[in-house]
């Protein structure tokens, strides 16, 4: 697998011509993360965001101020309206949860999480040069626009981790955003055996604090199916979406089964 070298940048920003959900325009500025984040780290102005970009041939990472990176990609209606009302539904949680501490997540929470995570990794695909920028297909950003909520053919769970420390105890890039794209053909196994079908897959693991949250997308609209981690991954995910009962975060750590990265390549065959 070819290596890419490092790029730093303090800020992205990337612009679109219309919101990239409801259409309309002009655009106006997106922070990725919400300033509001900065409560939950000792020194914000130092929250570094690693990014790493994977594929069949290469694997790509850069880094840069998280909290400085915003996109222009979104219109002021949604962002000032049911964007920040997503906001608004994990602020008195999310901090908690990215410094690890406990949390009972209801239906509700874990509802509100899972469209959170989803509307942020939506916009930091918008952080990546179009060239490694993550295939997210449109549907999927008018699919939540719609819906407010993530689809069917999408399995949302949380897990947490140690931050990696860097000298003087300083965390050493709070912020890590995976993508690992799965283009092409994709097999479902079922009781009858297995389909093939032709599909816009990716997963996508963003990790802020101790907080770590995984989007998986496979399928097509009206295809039910089961993506079912094996019992030793497991025992270290919090499912979130679809949302049944109340639940309790967080589970057993990933530093035991080898960190992020082995929670960012599960699905990577």
């Amino acid at each position: 697998m070819r290596e890419e070298p490092v790029k730093f940048r303090s800020s992205v920003i990337r612009m679109a011509r219309t919101c990239v959900f409801c259409g309309t325009s002009p655009c106006t500025n997106e922070h990725v993360l919400p300033q509001w984040l900065r409560v939950a780290f000792p020194y914000p102005d130092q929250a570094n965001a690693l990014h790493v970009r994977e594929s069949a041939t290469a694997r790509s990472t850069r880094s840069g101020a998280m909290f400085d990176a915003k996109v222009k990609v979104v219109c002021a209606s949604c962002n000032n309206g049911w964007m920040n009302d997503l906001e608004a539904g994990v602020r008195s949680l999310l901090p908690k949860m990215i410094k690890g501490r406990s949390a009972q997540l209801t239906k509700t929470k874990q509802r509100a999480l899972a469209t959170w995570s989803l509307k942020t990794i939506m916009m930091l695909k918008y952080t990546h040069s179009k060239e490694d920028r993550l295939v997210i297909p449109d549907e999927d950003y008018a699919a939540l626009f719609q819906d407010r909520q993530p689809s069917q053919i999408m399995r949302i769970w949380t897990a947490a981790m140690t931050p990696p420390v860097a000298l003087f105890g300083a965390a050493d890039h709070p912020v890590d955003y995976r993508c690992v794209p799965l283009n092409g053909d994709v097999t479902i196994q079922h009781t009858e055996g297995a389909e093939f079908l032709r599909a816009n897959a990716y997963v996508t693991t963003l990790r802020i604090g101790y907080f770590v949250t995984q989007v998986i997308r496979i399928g097509t609209p009206g295809l039910l199916y089961t993506v079912t981690p094996s019992p030793a991954l497991g025992k270290h995910l919090t499912p979130i979406w679809p949302n049944i009962g109340t639940r309790e975060w967080p589970p057993p750590s990933l530093d035991k089964i080898g960190g992020l990265a082995t929670l960012a390549n599960a699905l990577a065959s």
